[in-house]
């Protein structure tokens, strides 16, 4: 489910339901443009490259970090897109202390 919102990027928070809605970060490619169109056949021959996203969640939305015109060829051809979530992780007990140590000299 994308965001809809106003080309100039205005988006109304009222109706955005949020957690499964992905935000583009540009407008959309149109069906007719050449890269969609090239991304179409990828997507119906089944190897169309996944679209990047990246969870934020002071936005509780994905943004689309790469692949406008993949995930506009996957919504033309009605196929469900492949995905790849970018996230930030939090280091595990131990890998802490070594991170910690690791980037100790390049800190101000």
């Amino acid at each position: 489910m994308l965001v809809e919102g106003h080309p100039d990027g205005y988006i109304d928070w009222f109706t955005h339901s949020g957690s499964w809605e992905v935000l583009p970060l540009r407008p959309m490619p149109g069906p007719r443009d050449s890269r969609v169109k090239a991304y179409r056949k990828q997507a119906r021959e089944g190897t169309l490259p996944p679209v990047l996203l990246w969870w934020v969640s002071g936005l509780d939305c994905h943004l689309v970090l790469d692949g406008h015109a993949r995930l506009a060829a996957a919504i033309a051809e009605f196929i469900e897109p492949p995905l790849l979530q970018l996230h930030r992780t939090v280091p595990r007990d131990g890998l802490d202390a070594r991170w910690r140590r690791a980037v100790a000299p390049y800190r101000t």
